[in-house]
């Protein structure tokens, strides 16, 4: 019997003000001056959010890895692992736009035949897979409970993938800086 359930619309979902403005609703994180999120800027955001992605993670590892569970600790738990779900969905919304803003700009910079952002897309699918999935493990009261091991793997695996994304993004950053010198 499922004892806790969080609606949320996934980040790639078209929303209004994406529509509308070309630019999804991130007000919670930061207001546009302009029309548009420079490389600089989207590489400043992403590094904000690979640190605090990494330091949530690391905290429920280290609860996970330490604590006898009990609901309270599993709820704790998802908790934790869906507020990481909407940070991800923050990068996702930050990388798609950024996607738009390198076609247009900085297009000829790589190489066609690999898509950067095709890359970088497939690692945060992997990244919000994974904390699906352990959102599941910890949302369900009827499931037994999780091998510390396979959760402190799969956290691991998920920091790894939001650092790659984070390097990526800071690489094309040197790029379009390198063009502007």
């Amino acid at each position: 019997m499922r004892i806790l359930a969080i609606i949320q619309t996934h980040p790639n979902q078209p929303n209004v003000q994406a529509a509308t403005t070309g630019f999804p609703n991130l007000e919670h994180r930061f207001t546009l001056l302009g029309d548009v999120l420079d490389v600089s800027s989207a590489r400043s955001l992403i590094d904000d959010i690979e640190k605090t992605i990494t330091a949530e993670l690391k905290l429920i590892e280290q609860y996970v890895s330490t604590t006898q569970e009990t609901r309270l600790d599993f709820q704790t738990v998802y908790y934790g692992l869906h507020s990481i779900r909407k940070e991800l969905g923050d990068m996702s919304a930050i990388i798609n736009h950024l996607r738009s803003v390198w076609k247009r700009d900085h297009q000829d910079l790589l190489p066609e035949k690999i898509s950067i952002f095709d890359v970088i897309n497939q690692m945060l699918v992997r990244a919000e897979i994974i904390i699906s999935l352990l959102c599941d493990q910890f949302a369900d009261d009827d499931i037994a409970i999780p091998n510390n091991t396979h959760v402190c793997g799969a956290i691991t695996s998920v920091i790894h993938e939001i650092s790659e994304i984070s390097e990526t993004v800071e690489d094309l950053h040197l790029i379009a800086k390198k063009r502007q010198v």
